[in-house]
């Protein structure tokens, strides 16, 4: 007797009964739902997905009626494919620093950070406080999401009051809204605000938590809490040197910027400022999933001309101060409030309700147009819109000659080799390799801790956050 399974569409409150006859897959389930709707299949392609009845885990579109564990399906709009177009956009604005991997086709994503937090580790007479610059989180979605909040399990050590390696973390502050509200859930905030908790600038230390009425294992390190109460000035400054440093551009006004192409959209009509995108800010302004951020950049002028230019965009809480380094604010709204900037030369982006438009507000005046870029010829190829080069005067280089020290030549492929690396000298603090005599270390001249020279520069200064040259600032401790 064929299977018969029992459909539920979760956005039409509707019931049905699959009747498969062979190997049909959940992609051929797909067809027939948005054949019963009376919807074109195409409008519904990420949009719709299928789940398990039993466990609530998302069904491969591949997967065939026989091999389906239960007899039970759920059909409801595509959440999880959401929240992974989510951290992808997310990916980009933290420029290199934060990774993502999902697991199969599960609703579970392991999420990697390489920003700089503290963990414990041995020195020679005493346990040291260092900065580590890898972690990683496991965040699963459940069936619900997101009427439900997604569980976070933090996988690795970790020195802070509210985040404990093997443990369920919530970031502190962070409320997850109905989704009923004008303010949706978002996985980018709460990818943001575990973000702002590894850096410091997140911290509840328990002080207040009889007051508050707060679980009593929402603070899980005594010894941390305490350590954070000590020095939460020069955490709060480390944590936002670590997420919102502005991007160098060298005073350079951006159209002067080397092999680089801009599209103007819109039109530009000798107003100012002239407002600037890169291409990893232009994708999250455009995204209708993304949520609230600041827009992180700089500006200046030329020739009595203001410019903006919006490097990337970091999720926002906007009861939390704006960070210095912020030149303006993406749906810069709460509960239908626009909020309040500090600064008549603010810069706010909207999306249009359809989706189609960006808008953009300077102080009380709307602008016409903004510049994207810097774009690869082949994203301006064929377009209709004006497009903007400026050539480069640094000389490629041509095949088969020799690349910088240091680099990997295009010519040299294949698999290579796997070399075996043993360390005598233990391990970088900061990066967890190897200190060896394959990458450049030295002992830090204020403590004696050793770590790599790359990871001094990147966190510019010690791990050792006891030390006089921690970018923490600690050394009294």
């Amino acid at each position: 007797m064929p299977k018969r399974i029992l459909v539920r569409d979760d956005r039409t409150d509707r019931t049905f009964e699959w009747r498969p006859s062979g190997n049909e897959t959940a992609a051929d389930l797909l067809i027939l739902i948005a054949e019963a709707e009376g919807s074109p299949l195409d409008g519904l392609m990420g949009k719709l997905e299928l789940v398990d009845g039993l466990n609530g885990q998302p069904i491969a579109p591949g997967t065939t009626a026989d091999t389906l564990r239960g007899d039970r399906v759920t059909a409801r709009t595509g959440f999880v494919c959401d929240a992974e177009a989510q951290l992808a956009i997310l990916r980009e604005q933290y420029g290199g620093r934060f990774d993502f991997h999902r697991l199969g086709e599960s609703a579970s994503f392991l999420l990697d950070f390489g920003f700089g937090g503290l963990i414990e580790c041995n020195g020679t007479n005493e346990r040291l406080v260092v900065v580590s610059g890898h972690h990683q989180a496991l965040m699963y979605l459940p069936s619900d999401f997101p009427r439900q909040r997604p569980t976070v399990t933090w996988l690795t050590a970790i020195f802070h009051p509210n985040l404990q390696a093997q443990c369920q973390v919530w970031p502190p502050g962070l409320v997850w809204p109905e989704p009923e509200r004008e303010q949706a859930p978002s996985v980018t905030a709460l990818v943001g605000a575990l973000t702002e908790t590894l850096v410091g600038m997140r911290a509840d230390t328990g002080r207040l938590s009889g007051l508050l009425g707060r679980p009593a294992n929402s603070v899980g390190n005594k010894r941390a809490s305490s350590w954070f109460r000590k020095y939460r000035e020069e955490i709060a400054t480390f944590g936002e040197s670590q997420l919102f440093c502005a991007p160098s551009l060298g005073g350079e006004f951006p159209l002067d910027l080397p092999d680089a192409d801009w599209r103007l959209t819109g039109h530009v009509t000798g107003g100012e400022p002239l407002i600037f995108l890169s291409a990893a800010a232009a994708k999250a302004v455009r995204s209708r999933t993304f949520g609230s951020g600041w827009l992180v950049g700089t500006r200046n002028s030329r020739q009595g001309t203001d410019w903006i230019y919006v490097d990337r965009v970091l999720p926002a809480d906007f009861r939390r101060g704006r960070p210095a380094s912020a030149v303006g604010a993406l749906h810069g709204t709460e509960d239908g409030q626009a909020i309040e900037m500090g600064d008549a030369r603010s810069l706010y982006v909207g999306l249009s309700p359809d989706g189609t438009a960006v808008s953009l507000r300077y102080g009380e005046r709307d602008l016409s147009g903004h510049f994207v870029g810097p774009l690869g010829p082949s994203d301006t190829e064929g377009s209709l819109l004006p497009k903007i080069r400026v050539e480069t005067e640094q000389p490629l280089i041509a095949e088969g000659e020799q690349s910088e020290p240091g680099t990997m030549s295009a010519a040299k492929t294949g698999s290579g080799e796997l070399v075996a690396i043993e360390s005598t000298e233990g391990e970088c603090p900061y990066c967890s390799g190897p200190l060896t005599g394959h990458e450049e270390w030295h002992n830090c001249p204020g403590c004696g801790v050793p770590a790599h020279g790359g990871c001094r520069e990147r966190l510019s200064g010690c791990p050792n956050a006891a030390c006089q040259q921690s970018p923490i600032n600690s050394g009294q401790h």
